[in-house]
């Protein structure tokens, strides 16, 4: 979160965000759960690092270690997919769309190592899974209604401020300014729409929330610097 932070405005920004990082009690409680989420953000968080580095300072050896980011993401969990969907946003956002390209040639290869891994192990258990999986979604919105409605901790209900506070935050980066913000934003917006399609309202399943919290953090820390 800091190095993210730090990259994208200051060190300030990145102070702030890393600080209350560490002290919002739904996100010190969430961290401390064993799930593929808490796998994710980090990844996730370094592979937008690696973005902004390469946007301003050209590095074969950096694409190839997003690259490698973005299809182990993948790997770990399908809605991850999301992590390089985020990236290929920003590189076609800052026209990089040999990047981009490069970036959506690793999910691609991501995909097809999971497929070939699972189909080699057991063919009728991986199809019957990716069946049995496919039923659960659906694309409602009663996940986002559940974002604010039922504000989950893990498996039990927490209302804690600084979520919405933070995306409240994020909303009015939203409509201020958004080429400023553009990578926060656009990494955010990417899991909403795998949030919103992919990942069903199911009672006490928190940590599919996880992945929004560093961006509402960072839209926090903006706001305190920007109104205080």
């Amino acid at each position: 979160v800091y190095l993210l932070a730090s990259k994208l405005y200051d060190k300030k920004i990145g102070l702030i965000s890393s600080f209350l990082y560490a002290i919002v009690p739904t996100i010190v409680i969430g961290s401390r759960i064993v799930q593929n989420e808490n796998f994710f953000i980090p990844l996730w968080l370094f592979a937008l690092y690696l973005t902004a580095v390469n946007i301003k300072k050209k590095s074969k050896l950096v694409l190839i270690s997003i690259c490698l980011l973005c299809a182990l993401m993948v790997l770990s969990k399908i809605p991850f997919v999301a992590g390089g969907v985020s990236i290929i946003g920003i590189f076609l956002y800052f026209k990089k769309y040999k990047y981009a390209l490069a970036v959506f040639s690793s999910i691609l290869g991501g995909f097809l190592i999971y497929a070939i891994y699972g189909l080699y192990l057991d063919h009728n258990l991986f199809i019957n899974l990716l069946r049995f999986q496919s039923q659960r979604y659906d694309i409602v919105f009663n996940s986002v209604y559940a974002l604010f409605q039922k504000p989950y901790l893990v498996d039990s209900f927490y209302t804690d401020g600084w979520i919405f506070w933070g995306w409240i935050s994020f909303f009015l980066l939203l409509v201020k300014d958004f080429k400023k913000n553009a990578i926060l934003i656009i990494a955010l917006l990417s899991y909403f729409i795998i949030f919103v399609a992919g990942i069903p309202d199911e009672p006490g399943h928190g940590w599919y929330r996880y992945p929004f919290y560093p961006f509402l953090i960072i839209s926090i820390a903006l706001f305190l610097k920007e109104y205080f």
